[in-house]
């Protein structure tokens, strides 16, 4: 598998909430953003509904928009594992990158796996990302061993 440079992305929570359930809780947010890219640009919205486990890790499950530059609309979902790490403020994140649409142009990334590896300043509750296609490289003739 190859990993290929998707986009960036830049969020910004517009409202972001915490329920504590005692040893763990839920945050649920709104964020607004952009996701610029060679291939796929645009305005992005998301609402993220993250578990905060006891071990401190949360989980973002996020799912919203990308509205591209050209008007099609794009069904964006990214799921995965934030944590801090050593004396850093910041969060860093890793997620799963799942998109679909009925735009014949963006037809492609409805069989796109990706990742995105991002960090979330707290103070700020900003985020940034890189977002990768994961280019599965192995041919169907290498598990049959046809060749």
């Amino acid at each position: 598998m190859t990993l290929l440079p998707l986009g960036e992305l830049h969020l910004k929570y517009a409202r972001a909430e915490y329920v504590d359930f005692g040893v763990d809780g839920q945050y649920v947010g709104c964020l607004e953003g952009t996701f610029t890219g060679d291939a796929v640009q645009g305005k992005l919205w998301m609402v993220n509904v993250s578990a905060h486990r006891p071990d401190g890790v949360n989980t973002p499950h996020m799912s919203g928009v990308l509205r591209t530059c050209d008007g099609a609309d794009l069904f964006v979902e990214m799921r995965g594992l934030a944590s801090q790490h050593g004396s850093e403020a910041a969060r860093r994140f890793t997620t799963s990158l799942l998109m679909r649409t009925t735009d014949t142009r963006y037809a492609w990334l409805n069989v796109v796996l990706g990742v995105v590896e991002g960090a979330l300043e707290p103070e700020t509750i900003e985020a940034v990302g890189r977002a990768y296609w994961c280019a599965n490289e192995l041919a169907v003739t290498t598990i049959t061993g046809a060749r």
